[in-house]
């Protein structure tokens, strides 16, 4: 046992990964865990938003991100003969105007190395066993290499993902639904002379409405586009599927919306997958655990976790609501949202105060607070 003020991550996914960051540039001490013996290799998520690209940029890893991705300026919607509106990140107004397509993969190593440099090393094979919260501390097990270990942490954050131990053990419940059926998502090459991909711009990310849902495609690398589609089978929404030459990576997964119910208590908090699951329609899951772990960071450094607790719910949960609505027009099942995709969309964005207000909350900085 270790009797100290050392805060504990378990998860060295993106949220983790920058809850450290943030924390050690604060000088605070930092400890960070992972059950796993490497990072997962594939990429769950594709883009940075600028409010990510903004509360990085202090720890010197935007720079790195923006060398390493490629620039998405516009989000666009229509049908795969006819567009229907853009959204125009470039009217922001801030440092960044736009968001980063980068696989998540990517900006796990970028974020890890960044953490190396400032002298922190995430132990890996390390699984939490439990956790008690006395008045000044948590004592945490853990098992590592086989060894039982019992430290005493002065917090403990939980970034253990979507079914986590820490959440779970603290009393939450995970509030929400499943979304009916399964999605599917793809990283795939298409031929250099492919006719679909002539139709999608390289510095756009792409929500194609069809008629029964959604085919979503941007490319985040040369030659490599990432598609999804609520169908079962995304290649089937393909105009030709002779152009595709080559599937890098697949993935069928099911859509849960959901929130804890408590984002912390005492000396413990929740961050990222753990606190809140949704559609990756509307590209806010890495983005907003990325703002988690801006504000748990800061509320650690002040001592003031029942803040944190308060204002990431109601973050939270302002996310989950657009992106319901987001996924809902996306998929089209009922006739209103088929006619807001269609008709009412196009015309709102025509307004340039509705049509930013739109892309403010599309990319999280409506709710900035800093």
């Amino acid at each position: 046992m270790q009797n100290n003020k050392t805060v504990l991550i378990a998860g060295a996914g993106p949220t983790g990964l920058a809850t450290a960051i943030f924390l050690a540039e604060a000088k605070k001490s930092v400890r960070i865990v992972d059950k796993l013996s490497e990072p997962v290799g594939y990429s769950k998520a594709m883009a940075l938003n600028p409010r990510s690209l903004e509360l990085l940029e202090s720890t010197g890893v935007t720079d790195t991100l923006l060398a390493a991705g490629r620039e998405i300026r516009f989000i666009k919607l229509g049908s795969l003969k006819k567009p229907v509106a853009d959204l125009d990140l470039n009217m922001l107004g801030r440092r960044y105007s736009h968001m980063v397509g980068i696989p998540q993969s990517e900006t796990e190593k970028i974020l890890e190395e960044k953490l190396n440099s400032l002298g922190i090393e995430v132990e890996r094979e390390t699984l939490l066993t439990g956790f008690n919260q006395t008045s000044k501390s948590v004592e945490v097990g853990l098992l590592k290499a086989g060894k039982k270990e019992t430290f005493s942490a002065g917090y403990l954050v939980g970034a253990d993902g979507a079914r986590s131990n820490i959440r779970k053990q603290l009393g939450a419940q995970f509030e929400g639904e499943t979304l009916k059926g399964d999605w599917h998502m793809a990283d795939v090459r298409f031929s250099h002379d492919s006719e679909f991909t002539k139709t999608l711009s390289s510095n756009g990310l792409h929500v194609i409405f069809l008629d029964e849902g959604f085919l979503f495609a941007v490319s985040f690398k040369a030659g490599v586009y990432r598609i999804a589609s609520n169908r079962s089978n995304v290649f089937d929404c393909l105009p030709n599927q002779d152009e595709l030459e080559g599937i890098e990576w697949e993935s069928k997964f099911t859509i849960n919306h959901r929130l804890t119910t408590i984002y912390a208590k005492n000396r413990v908090a929740l961050a990222g997958d753990a606190a809140h699951v949704h559609s990756p329609i509307g590209g806010r899951g890495m983005n907003l655990g990325i703002e988690d772990a801006f504000y748990l960071a800061n509320a650690i450094r002040d001592g003031d976790l029942e803040n944190y607790n308060e204002s990431r719910l109601k973050a939270a949960r302002g996310v989950i609501q657009l992106v319901g609505l987001q996924t809902n027009m996306a998929l089209g099942e009922k006739l209103g949202f088929r006619l807001l995709r269609k008709y009412v969309l196009p015309t709102a964005l025509s307004f340039r105060p509705i049509h930013k207000r739109i892309v403010m909350r599309f990319t999280g900085l409506n709710n900035a607070m800093d």
